[in-house]
């Protein structure tokens, strides 16, 4: 039995770890940058990391397969080999590639190991979010104080860090089990939990307005819209707090409008855009769209390759700013698997990521996962439809892993079950 709970206090540390990672790792680097050595933080923080890591082998052994563990390593060769052909930037690439290999197997396994550990998953979530926004605000307080400020106003970074609690409170308030089993043994928390949540969503709401980014801000909204529909086909009676949410929105964009200085550089990014009519500004991605089309129809059977795209929209679209390839891609999954692999491959990537997910819906009336489920669709894949690169988001990994061990462990009685 001790050997069951240590188990258990190892993958939460693990999970809540690789959940908050971001906002973590930025309160880590302000703290040690206060006092002059952000490197000492950085090294200090992964160090964290790989310990934790290490502690939780015994956990990921299990889920590792020969089967997928060569699955990886043909990607990593592949991801190699196609560096070695992007020319002027090869050693960009091939220096990045042990980020892939590093956080991408991480997040791989991590997701894995959530998926059979479900329900200890499932706890954490729900007890996350007002350690986040309580490290989203010290974040900003100490971005402040040393008086960097957002760069141009803007911060992508934490934006997506502070997605992370707005979509669990989200998922939890519009499509949780707010009466839980989890909640049981705890009387107190029980009668103030929806209250609890309501906070921590509104806190997040301003948190992620602050970052200046969009993208958070759609993938939110949509999980929101998505949640609901869940809910109400669940029969979960969720009405109110739908209502609630849409109308804390509304209020909360209110608060933060400035009608007499709408424009001034102290405004915030969002509301700037909002008031101008410029918040479905493509800020130049209709470029890339273009030309990853344009890729797509030259390149119809055999695809560029891996990081190859990046170089084929770059010469077609360069910027004034951009010194490499690097940030040069589709914003969006689909074109850019289309682009790199082909039309033959490429659909049928992304044809087996939508029965993946497909899978995983079908089984939430039986894992009862319906939380981490909405929210890693939210945190991984609906910000790659109009942001990002899936090649270098982390918790698309973690999507994928969590997607292909649920996949196996559905039919089966692997999983942890402790309902």
């Amino acid at each position: 039995m001790s050997s069951f709970v240590s188990k258990e206090k190892i993958f939460r540390r693990l999970f809540r770890c690789m959940i908050g990672f971001t906002s973590f790792r930025i309160l880590t680097n302000e703290v040690f940058s206060i006092v002059g050595i952000p490197a000492v933080g950085t090294v200090l923080f992964y160090l964290f990391v790989s310990m934790l890591f290490l502690q939780a082998l015994p956990l990921i052994f299990h889920t590792i397969t020969f089967q997928r563990a060569l699955l990886f390593l043909a990607w990593i060769i592949y991801c190699v080999y196609s560096a070695r052909n992007t020319a002027m930037d090869s050693d960009i690439y091939l220096n990045y590639i042990k980020y892939i290999l590093v956080f991408g197997s991480i997040y791989l396994l991590l997701g894995q190991v959530t998926s059979r550990y479900s329900f200890f998953a499932k706890k954490e979530l729900y007890r996350m979010p007002g350690i986040l926004n309580i490290v989203g605000i010290i974040n900003y307080v100490l971005i402040g104080y040393r008086g960097e400020g957002l760069n141009g106003d803007y911060s992508m970074e934490l934006s997506y860090a502070n997605l992370v609690p707005a979509l669990i409170c989200t998922v939890i308030l519009l499509a949780g089990d707010l009466d839980g089993r989890q909640f049981r043994s705890d009387a107190r928390i029980r009668g103030d939990i929806r209250l609890f949540y309501i906070v921590n969503l509104l806190i997040s709401y301003v948190l992620v307005f602050v970052g200046g980014a969009r993208g958070p801000i759609l993938a939110f909204g949509i999980i929101a819209i998505l949640s609901s529909i869940y809910s109400f086909i669940r029969h979960k009676n969720r009405i109110m707090i739908a209502l609630f949410f849409t109308i804390g929105v509304a209020v909360i964009l209110l608060l933060l409008f400035d009608y007499n200085d709408v424009v001034s550089d102290e405004n915030n990014r969002i509301i700037r855009l909002l008031v101008n009519n410029d918040i479905l500004n493509t800020s130049g991605r209709e470029h890339y769209t273009a030309a990853a089309i344009k890729g797509i129809k030259e390149n119809l059977w055999g695809g560029t390759g891996v990081f190859n795209d990046r170089v084929y929209i770059y010469n077609r679209f360069h910027r004034s700013y951009a010194i490499n390839s690097f940030g040069s891609y589709a914003h969006n999954i689909v074109l850019e698997m289309l682009l790199q692999f082909g039309i033959i491959i490429g659909t049928g990537i992304v044809v087996f990521i939508i029965f993946l997910i497909r899978e995983a819906y079908s089984g939430l009336d039986k894992t009862k996962g319906q939380e981490f489920f909405w929210y890693i669709i939210g945190i991984s894949i609906i910000p790659l439809l109009v942001s990002k690169s899936y090649i270098q988001t982390w918790e698309f990994y973690l999507m994928i892993g969590y997607l292909i061990e649920n996949l196996r462990l559905k039919d089966r009685r692997f999983r942890v079950r402790l309902y």
